[in-house]
């Protein structure tokens, strides 16, 4: 017989693997990475000066970065550029199932970005917390309660890479954040009928380039992304 623990890392693997789990109703999402990018690299101008017996080249250079943050907002921009489109003045970006990312009006998908955004996890896990199951027996029959309160802990990545699509201002983006997702879960089973949360963080750096016809400008990425998700109503 499998454990409390066993069937809650098993559901959370099969959750968090699948894009698009309706298990609950399309979550807020939270997101937020700073980003330093190289905006120019290599020389400003070259200068020549010839003496009788020497030459001197003098070369001035200056290496400049920028600094922004992708949010919420900004990311709803750059799927717009990615897929060449626009998106209703109320759309936002919700979470499906445990790492599903997708954009949404009210709660319906309008755009499912899974070919070139993903929040997935790996191998290998770690949890704590507290678990509990009471059986009864009794004139009103059977009754059984399971408990849970426990975080586990993942290996994950959250992608983005646009570069096979023709995008609307002919600029690609390509990052890849390495980290760790943690999955706080507080279920109440009743008779097998179960009502949940799970509280998402997932945390993580990593580099990228962003790129036009022209140049290819790296950049450098950390930051979250946090959702908070409850069994359907």
């Amino acid at each position: 017989m499998k454990s409390l623990t066993q069937l809650c890392v098993s559901a959370i693997i099969v959750l968090s693997a699948t894009s698009f789990v309706r298990a609950a109703d399309p979550a807020p999402v939270n997101i937020h990475f700073s980003v330093i990018q190289q905006v120019s690299l290599g020389p400003i101008n070259m200068t020549t000066n010839v003496s009788k017996t020497v030459t001197n080249i003098i070369e001035k250079g200056r290496n400049v970065v920028t600094n922004y943050v992708i949010d919420d907002a900004r990311l709803l921009r750059m799927l717009a550029n990615s897929y060449n489109t626009n998106f209703p003045t109320n759309a936002t970006i919700k979470m499906f199932g445990l790492g599903g990312i997708g954009v949404v009006v009210g709660t319906n998908l309008i755009l499912d970005p899974g070919a070139i955004m993903s929040l997935s996890t790996g191998s290998g896990w770690i949890f704590s917390g507290t678990q509990r199951s009471r059986q009864t027996y009794g004139p009103k029959g059977y009754v059984s309660v399971l408990g849970e309160d426990q975080t586990f802990h993942f290996p994950s990545i959250f992608v983005y890479d646009d570069s096979s699509l023709t995008t609307r201002d002919g600029t690609t983006t390509q990052f890849a954040a390495n980290g760790i997702q943690s999955f706080h879960h507080r279920s109440v089973t009743v008779n097998n009928q179960e009502k949940y949360t799970f509280d998402i963080l997932f945390t993580g750096s990593g580099v990228g380039t962003n790129s036009t016809s022209s140049s290819l400008n790296r950049l450098v990425i950390m930051g979250d992304i946090s959702a908070h998700i409850s069994s359907p109503h």
